[in-house]
């Protein structure tokens, strides 16, 4: 819990910085906030079915910092993790 992330939407190229603060069960990576689902284009709507965009999570591991963390410092610290594994280069390397 509080790992930095960065969440990459492939279907509309939006990206934003996160932090893993939710877990759900085995199968599923949990829930994304209102504000994460805007920022990668899909439907924010809570009670919505979520989407069917192909999503990738990257986790930071071990980079929890305790709470609370604003989400100006999210984005920040996130982007900057992101480029230091080797960004959008090494993510399409890796999936492709």
């Amino acid at each position: 819990m509080g790992d930095f992330g960065y969440v990459v939407n492939m279907d509309t190229a939006m990206s934003s910085g996160c932090i893993f603060a939710d877990v759900g069960p085995d199968n599923k990576i949990g829930e994304g906030s209102i504000a994460l689902a805007r920022a990668v284009g899909i439907p924010s709507d809570p009670k919505g079915e979520g989407t069917t965009d192909q999503m990738i999570y990257v986790v930071f591991t071990d980079t929890s910092q305790g709470w609370p963390v604003d989400k100006k410092y999210i984005d920040s610290h996130s982007n900057q993790l992101f480029e230091q594994w080797g960004g959008m280069e090494r993510l399409r390397r890796e999936m492709y």
